[in-house]
């Protein structure tokens, strides 16, 4: 554990993609026997973005990626056995990280990146849904609406927070269009996005609100703007 604590947050894309590998190669393999491996290689993940978020958030989206590969449809026994502990640790994650958002009804997942993206799964299929393209700075926070057919995000860098339609047809690539679009942006005066240091935990400071007839951005809880949405 000291070993893994100490080499995952200076290479952490490598190190999910090690953990990735494990949880994930033993296709071969009995089932009781992939599923102890694939529960151990979430709870180590888990573990590490607990003790070092900053230091692990670049890796997140890929993170995100291995848990969900954990329940491949296509291996039923497999998925059920650690369909808990996935869930547990998919929570976790949005507990810790605005930039993750769950929505229990629709079973989608949704991750901002650093590369200005969000990234919505599809947790029945295991598979991308619908990707979100036009932020202009790494994505600070989203929050799905209570359908669960829209979402609000927000780039502390570009200081603007975008409404979008990410629409209800099928999985990723087979029915429709697979980019979701924005239908609103605002922008947030600039008293209320403060210059944040890379890799300060302030960054994990922001989150997203909904009310039936607005978005509201809050930070540490605290209301900052609301911008009402039709």
């Amino acid at each position: 554990e000291w070993a893994l604590g100490c080499v995952a947050p200076v290479l952490p894309s490598h190190f999910v993609e090690v953990v990735g590998e494990e949880a994930s190669r033993h296709s071969q393999l009995v089932c009781h026997v992939r599923s102890e491996r694939s529960v151990a290689a979430i709870k180590v993940l888990v573990a590490l973005f607990k003790k070092k978020p900053m230091e692990m958030m670049p890796a997140l989206p890929r993170a995100v990626e291995v848990v969900l590969r954990t329940l491949d449809p296509s291996h039923p026994l497999v998925r059920q056995a650690v369909m808990q502990h996935t869930t547990a640790a998919l929570k976790e994650i949005v507990r810790k990280f605005p930039m993750a958002a769950f929505h229990q009804d629709t079973q989608r997942f949704a991750v901002g990146t650093v590369d200005a993206l969000i990234v919505i799964y599809d947790l029945r299929t295991a598979s991308k849904w619908r990707v979100l393209e036009g932020h202009e700075g790494a994505i600070s926070t989203v929050a799905f609406d209570a359908g669960g057919h829209r979402l609000a995000s927000f780039s502390c860098d570009e200081g603007r927070v975008r409404y979008w339609e990410a629409g209800t047809s099928g999985p990723f690539g087979l029915f429709g269009s697979k980019v979701g679009r924005c239908v609103q942006q605002f922008t947030v005066p600039q008293s209320h996005v403060p210059k944040i240091a890379k890799g300060s935990l302030e960054s994990l400071s922001f989150r997203l609100v909904f009310t039936p007839n607005a978005i509201v951005l809050t930070r540490d809880s605290v209301p900052l703007c609301e911008f009402s949405i039709s």
